[in-house]
């Protein structure tokens, strides 16, 4: 009788073996394709939280500017930024963990089931975000990979020159605030951001370019006086068509923990409105 009970339960165990075994070697952890919606919002917490950190392992802004000081470890505050691999954290927050989720959200977008303007919008939104990226990569660095950056059949890009870089981002910031219709959508509730909403983004982006315009406005050569007062008014009409628009101050929520309870903590990243 045992042996009977024993032979029917392996019978009944190898019956409900599944056929297909391959499924067992897919990490659901990692998954290799991924929405667009969730590459937009990790490059957008990327490059926000890097610029809102507090950490000496990655941004230093604020002792570098004197607004805040040091006593026990005041290495940063004598500029000393080698001992913590300052200029290296920077350089993988902004390329790989910004720049290379916001080429793999580009390609994604352009095969998502998405309405014409809706990939637009989304589209120039990426746009947007690897110009300001790639803005504070050459401020900081100078000469960068750029034209030859991020593709993974060149190990070893070429550095472009910062001054063609500055242009060509100038231009492609131009345009990605052309091709925005603030009559459609863009990723919804994952733009953690601005929620999706467009004519909060083409505001903050023509406060970008009204910057980058700036920075250069004093600049010798008639070419970047040139380019400086054509773009200068560009963003202040811009910026003043659009300034009666609802608060468009981004409130980033945060985790934090207090103690043994955690909490929520805003950052909030302002773009005022003109004042001439």
């Amino acid at each position: 009788m045992r042996k009977l009970i024993l032979s029917i339960s392996l019978a009944g165990s190898l019956m409900a073996c599944t056929k297909d075994l391959t499924s067992l070697n897919d990490d659901l952890k990692n998954p290799e394709v991924v929405p667009p919606a969730t590459l937009f919002a990790n490059a957008e917490r990327e490059l926000f939280d890097s610029h809102a950190s507090a950490n000496v392992f990655v941004n230093v802004h604020r002792i570098i500017a004197q607004y805040w000081q040091q006593t026990t470890y005041n290495d940063e505050s004598r500029y000393d930024l080698d001992g913590n691999s300052l200029p290296g954290a920077w350089w993988r927050d902004h390329y790989f963990y910004v720049n290379k989720n916001l080429r793999e959200c580009k390609t994604a977008v352009l095969a998502s089931e998405v309405t014409d303007v809706v990939r637009k919008n989304q589209l120039a939104l990426l746009e947007i975000l690897e110009v300001m990226s790639y803005y504070y990569l050459v401020n900081t660095f100078g000469d960068i990979p750029y034209s030859e950056a991020l593709k993974n059949d060149n190990s070893f890009p070429k550095y472009d020159d910062a001054n063609t870089i500055y242009i060509d981002l100038l231009a492609r910031l131009s345009k990605a605030i052309t091709d925005l219709d603030a009559t459609g959508g863009s990723f919804s509730s994952s733009d953690i951001v601005y929620r999706g909403v467009v004519p909060r983004w083409k505001k903050m982006a023509a406060s970008l370019k009204l910057k980058m315009a700036m920075l250069i406005a004093d600049s010798d050569g008639p070419v970047h006086e040139l380019r400086a007062r054509k773009r200068l008014p560009l963003a202040c009409s811009l910026l003043m068509q659009i300034t009666s628009c609802c608060n468009t101050s981004a409130l980033l929520r945060m985790p934090t923990r207090f103690g043994t309870s955690c909490g929520t903590a805003a950052v909030r990243i302002s773009w005022p409105a003109p004042r001439w």
